[in-house]
């Protein structure tokens, strides 16, 4: 949240590129395909709870994941999970984040070689569900200091609940450009669900769920989850996304018009 400020000190300062600890070691034990999907950000409108007017909405929109993303006969949850976090999460959702920097200053992932990707992808289910082995590797030549099992910086979902976020998202929403683009139902429908929860900035925040969810054995998640119930997305989220789309639509607009004008630098 500081304006890419540590990357243009990076970059004022000489830095040419930065080395990133990026891997495709294994990703964390799931239950279910849902769950695959949700954690690997493969995720289609359907796979969601929604309100019954967000579903009127939504319904107008068909989706469908690319077939060469779905399990394979030959495959186990686990080496189908893994094979979506080398094939999706990681080029698309990861290189994102990269191309963000790029401007800035190069990014180096040496452990995203095709060689170990391909060599990981070799190992069997156990070791690389919850990176055992990679935590084996690690922990071989650390000092003997705990594994983080959460983010040190606040929630994503918890800054868009903030006040002056919010405040943002309806300033961005609530206006002729958004209503034209998304139309006065869907800024409505969004406009309404969105909520403000502040917390103490910088603080991280455990739900009751995430603490007890570790000590559930596997066997129980796998019974449980048979029939899960759909998530609901998050009004928020939702909020931003559409707000990011106007922003987008309004810049690119913006450069075609000085294009034209030839006003374009």
């Amino acid at each position: 949240m500081d304006g890419f400020r540590i990357w243009k000190q990076l970059y004022e300062s000489g830095y040419q590129g930065i080395i990133r600890g990026d891997e495709a070691f294994g990703c964390k034990t799931v239950s279910t395909p849902n769950e695959v999907y949700i954690n690997m950000g493969l995720t289609v409108f359907s796979d969601y709870e929604h309100t019954p007017l967000a579903s009127k909405l939504i319904n107008k929109h068909y989706q469908a994941r690319p077939l060469s993303f779905e399990k394979q006969d030959n495959e186990t949850l686990g080496s189908w999970r893994d094979r979506i976090n080398a094939e999706f999460e990681i080029p698309v959702r990861f290189a994102a984040l990269s191309d963000l920097k790029l401007p800035y200053i190069e990014v180096i992932n040496p452990l995203l070689s095709r060689r170990i990707i391909e060599q990981v992808r070799r190992l069997p289910d156990h070791l690389r569900t919850d990176k055992k082995l990679l935590r084996r590797i690690v922990g071989s030549l650390s000092p003997p200091i705990v594994f983080a099992d959460m983010p040190a910086i606040a929630s994503y979902v918890d800054i868009l609940k903030t006040r002056r976020i919010v405040d943002l998202l309806h300033k961005g929403l609530d206006s002729e450009n958004a209503r034209t683009l998304l139309s006065d139902e869907l800024v409505e429908c969004i406009l309404g669900s969105v909520k403000v929860v502040d917390v103490e900035p910088g603080k991280v925040r455990k739900s009751l769920k995430a603490f007890v969810k570790p000590y559930i054995p596997a066997s129980l998640k796998k019974k449980m989850g048979r029939r899960p119930a759909k998530p609901a997305m998050d009004s928020n989220v939702i909020a931003f996304r559409s707000y990011i789309i106007c922003r987008m639509n309004r810049l690119l607009r913006e450069d075609a018009r000085a294009a034209r004008h030839g006003c374009l630098k």
